[in-house]
């Protein structure tokens, strides 16, 4: 909110290193992507920005899986690694839009 309220142009939460902590912390090894600890917090990011209209630009960042990007489809941006856009290129099942700005 912080971040909204001062005008930045762009925030980059990195799920990755969200989940990390969550393993790091929790001990357990693997979640789904709609319980991943880093996709429910940009989810909620995302979805909070926009029901109060900032302008900043969430840009889900530091992925694990191709399940962590196809969770956050629909968000402002999404920096994917080389390995994981590989993976998400030679797939042909459609990709759903998860997030949408709905203001």
């Amino acid at each position: 909110q912080a971040c909204a309220e001062a005008n930045v142009y762009l925030i980059s939460p990195f799920v990755g290193r969200i989940l990390d902590w969550y393993k790091k912390q929790t001990g357990k090894t693997s979640y789904p992507a709609d319980q991943d600890p880093g996709v429910i917090s940009v989810t909620n990011i995302y979805n909070y920005y926009k029901q109060q209209g900032y302008q900043t630009v969430v840009m889900g960042a530091s992925f694990r899986s191709v399940e962590e990007v196809l969770a956050l489809a629909g968000c402002d941006r999404l920096t994917i690694s080389p390995d994981l856009m590989a993976e998400l290129q030679s797939s042909e099942a459609p990709i759903e839009q998860k997030l949408k700005d709905k203001n």
